[in-house]
């Protein structure tokens, strides 16, 4: 009995069978200030993601966070411009051939 507790308390430490949060994103903009958690991790994004706004908004991505990427989706993260619809230049970030 006691090595059976000391497994089953060594397993709720590990997290062994624990279910993990999942967030899906999916085509979508963000067009203010949005953060990425731990909690929510990991973030499957199924569609392209749009960071853009008049204001500049800031998508913060947590420390451990894992963000897959369906394949042929993108996130977009647009810099510079005057205006929600103009923009300088912009960042992408995606997936080669990887599926899950």
């Amino acid at each position: 009995m006691k090595k059976t507790l000391c497994l089953v308390t060594l397993g709720m430490v590990l997290g062994i069978g624990e279910v993990a949060a999942q967030t899906t994103i999916t085509t979508t903009t963000i067009a203010t200030d949005t953060t990425w958690t731990l909690t929510g991790s990991p973030y499957i994004v199924t569609g392209d993601v749009y960071v853009k706004g008049a204001v500049a908004p800031c998508l913060i991505i947590e420390p451990g966070v894992v963000v897959k990427f369906n394949q042929y989706t993108n996130l977009y993260i647009y810099i510079g411009g005057n205006s929600a619809n103009e923009f300088d230049k912009f960042i992408v970030a995606n997936c080669i051939g990887q599926n899950f």
